[in-house]
């Protein structure tokens, strides 16, 4: 083969190496909470929260707990099923006995196929709830 069949085929090498979409490149998870407006629950109640997590390179795990309070019950593993997005609804009950004022906070703990993770937090609170009328 020729030096300039050589050059002609290296050049329509890297032409076509230049051509080719992006590669996914390794990045964290993005993981939202969303929770009802006003961010606030009642003792005892059920506390709907809506949880959006998403990677180009597929999700491996999604965690959902509380902290700080061993009477809301344990963390939650979401099934992804490696997807590159997950939607969950939560509908966590809320025991009896919260005292209002009282923050509680959610994490959402999403790692991707590659291994790298991200946390987010969101927080309600407890609110006293209004006397039942006559």
């Amino acid at each position: 083969m020729s030096k300039g069949r050589i050059f002609a085929a290296a050049v329509l090498a890297g032409a076509v190496v230049t051509c080719s979409p992006d590669r996914l490149r390794p990045g964290p998870p993005s993981v939202s909470i969303e929770v009802r407006q006003g961010s606030t629950v009642f003792s005892p109640d059920t506390l709907p929260i809506l949880i959006v997590a998403t990677d180009p390179n597929g999700l491996k795990t999604l965690i959902v707990s509380f902290t700080g309070d061993d009477t809301l019950g344990p963390a939650q593993d979401i099934d992804t099923g490696d997807d590159v997005e997950v939607i969950a609804v939560l509908s966590w009950p809320i025991p009896t006995g919260l005292v209002p004022g009282q923050l509680l906070t959610i994490v959402a703990r999403a790692t991707d196929l590659t291994g790298q993770a991200t946390t987010t937090e969101a927080t309600v609170t407890v609110i006293e709830r209004p006397p039942a009328g006559p």
